[in-house]
């Protein structure tokens, strides 16, 4: 999928079938049930596209890959937000490295709606853990830390 005009939608589905599903496992093996299923694919898309937006501005914490991203072709968040633009998406599918500056950019004016949409899958996934256990504080604060990771 590496260079391929996809969109929000396939990044969602990415996330939730990479670090979501590895997340999604966790949280059922460490809750001994099904019932935090939910909030552990949400949780790990979170991280996921944190992930995306940390490498985008460089954050050497979650390994700063974003010029590796924009080399490779990888549909992070922030690029599913910015190949909307027909422009965009011809560079970005064309792996022109001489262009790489200008998807550079694009990536960082897409900040934002990627941070809105973090705020939203963290909004999901805090209230999977408000109804889905007795004492989600733990639970909250995972979210919290994890949501805060684009941010540093």
């Amino acid at each position: 999928m590496r260079s391929q005009p996809l969109g929000l939608e396939d990044w969602r589905q990415i996330a939730r079938e990479d670090t979501g599903s590895m997340f999604e496992a966790c949280a059922c093996l460490g809750s001994g049930g099904e019932a935090l299923r939910r909030y552990g694919n949400l949780l790990g898309m979170l991280y996921h596209g944190c992930d995306d937006v940390a490498d985008v501005r460089g954050v050497e914490a979650l390994g700063g890959g974003g010029d590796d991203d924009i080399r490779d072709g990888i549909l992070t968040l922030p690029a599913a937000i910015a190949i909307r633009d027909p422009k965009i998406s011809a560079i970005f599918c064309a792996s022109d490295q001489r262009r790489r500056e200008e998807l550079a950019t694009a990536f960082q004016a897409a900040l934002p709606e990627a941070e809105q949409i973090l705020d939203q899958i963290a909004a999901d996934a805090r209230r999977e853990a408000t109804k889905n256990s007795s004492y989600p504080q733990v639970l909250l604060a995972l979210v919290d830390y994890t949501r805060g990771l684009s941010r540093r």
